[in-house]
């Protein structure tokens, strides 16, 4: 973004939370979202909050990784968003429309599911699941 980058050249630190799809508004993702950044506050002492423990572990993440389609096809997913995934872990299987042939996508790194595709024809070099790298 032009803020990340402007913030980013001039030495101001920032946190980005990205979350939900493209064009969309996802209440829960929005609210999480919300929380995290008061707290966030809270801790910088910018604004004094009580609220309750994030219901699941925080987990700081500075890397992630698309694992592509290997060919085109129809993508079936094997993984929900927020899964952990051991390095070579099948994360779904594209086939052809008749479902004759199929490939395996297997996880290239270990990581927490936080996308993938939501359409299921994929081609060739599409990104199918985001991986955050943990």
């Amino acid at each position: 973004t032009v803020l990340a980058s402007s913030s980013y050249k001039k030495g101001i630190p920032i946190l980005l939370y990205e979350a939900g799809e493209a064009l969309r508004f996802d209440p829960q993702a929005i609210q999480i979202g919300v929380d995290g950044i008061l707290r966030v506050m809270d801790y910088l002492e910018m604004y004094p909050l009580a609220c309750a423990a994030p219901e699941v572990e925080t987990v700081e993440v500075f890397e992630t990784k698309w694992v592509r389609a290997s060919r085109s096809g129809i993508f079936h997913l094997s993984v929900k968003l927020g899964d952990r995934v051991e390095k070579k872990q099948l994360l779904g299987i594209i086939t052809d429309a008749f479902g004759e042939t199929s490939t395996k996508v297997r996880a290239s790194e270990t990581g927490i599911a936080i996308g993938h595709t939501q359409n299921p024809l994929v081609n060739q070099g599409d990104g199918v699941v985001h991986l955050a790298l943990i």
